[in-house]
């Protein structure tokens, strides 16, 4: 009971300000919202995710398998924050992975291919972070994201012209 509370409050207090990327390791998260600030937590990112898309009125199962279903893509599931703001969080590994990255696709400007076959990847505010990934697969889940915006824009822009056509 304890730990869902401290949830609910990170997640609360984490709803202006979102965490460019969350490192996971089992039961504990990193948050990095700069170079500057790095805050720790008790719980995994899924568990955060979790709490988070409940404030939006939907459930973290329910996200990715909307995700799945629109995207034809069944590993590794981003997961859209709010519908009106279009936030996603992409993981790097699969979601039963206990250690893991989410990033926040929104703020991402650039990724590039480390030597060591890793990841860097580039934040708006100018801040730059190595996940342990190799470039093909960080590429792919930023194209995923694309790909579910896109569709959920358009499947938006075509229910309005359907009750439209319903209603004239």
């Amino acid at each position: 009971k304890r730990k869902s509370v401290a949830m609910e409050a990170v997640a609360a207090e984490t709803k202006a300000y979102r965490p460019l990327l969350i490192v996971s390791s089992y039961n504990n998260s990193e948050f990095i919202f700069s170079k500057d600030k790095t805050l720790k937590f008790p719980f995994s990112g899924m568990q955060w995710l979790e709490e988070v898309v409940i404030q939006y009125g939907a459930s973290l199962q329910g996200r990715m398998d909307s995700f799945c279903h629109l995207t034809n893509a069944h590993q590794k599931p981003c997961i859209l924050i709010s519908e009106q703001t279009m936030n996603m969080y992409f993981p790097i590994r699969g979601k039963d992975n206990p250690e893991n990255v989410f990033v926040y696709f929104n703020k991402v400007m650039d990724i590039q291919q480390t030597k060591n076959n890793h990841t860097r990847i580039y934040f708006g505010n100018g801040y730059s972070y190595e996940v342990p990934c190799d470039y093909r697969t960080v590429k792919s889940q930023m194209k995923r994201c694309d790909q579910f915006i896109h569709t959920v824009m358009q499947n938006k822009k075509n229910l309005v012209i359907d009750f439209r056509e319903i209603y004239h």
